[in-house]
């Protein structure tokens, strides 16, 4: 049998009661919709990596309602490294000087919102000239890149 000493109990007893309390906070502090439960920093993996990913989440829909809470868990990048605790080198610095000047630029007045705008509207001009069925996402995925580079470029 495992045997612990007093001060791993006294320890993962303090986790457990921990993690609890914040979960119950978090949940009635935000408010957030209802949804299956998931690991910390793992998130609903499961769904996330399942080839019919919309098979899954109409199940949800059906049992929690037409807004499901779902969590990605730990995002990371540079090397398994979150957001956070990546390097902050000087190119980053220079990319994060670089980017906030261009919002600031494009937050000014109403060019943003007329942009958006314009290329909502051709974008919806091409969806009503679909003739059967179409790809919504592809339509998206071009909205998008299409937006950002507008904004970086300045080009249509």
């Amino acid at each position: 049998m495992l045997t612990l000493s007093m001060n791993t109990q006294t320890i993962l007893a303090g986790m457990s009661i921990g993690l609890f309390v914040y979960y119950v906070i978090k949940r009635m502090r935000y408010r957030l919709p209802p949804g299956p439960w998931c690991i910390p920093l793992v998130g609903h993996y499961k769904i996330y990596s399942s080839p019919e990913i919309h098979v899954k989440i109409a199940k949800l829909a059906k049992e929690y309602g037409p807004i499901v809470r779902l969590s990605v868990g730990g995002v990371f990048s540079e090397g398994g490294k979150n957001i956070a605790l990546a390097n902050y080198s000087a190119s980053r610095k220079y990319h994060r000087k670089i980017a906030g000047k261009a919002l600031k630029h494009y937050l000014q007045g109403d060019l943003l919102e007329d942009m958006i705008q314009e290329n909502m509207n051709k974008f919806l001009d091409k969806m009503s000239e679909e003739k059967g069925p179409f790809v919504f996402n592809e339509y998206v995925d071009l909205m998008v890149f299409h937006q950002l580079y507008t904004i970086c470029f300045g080009e249509k």
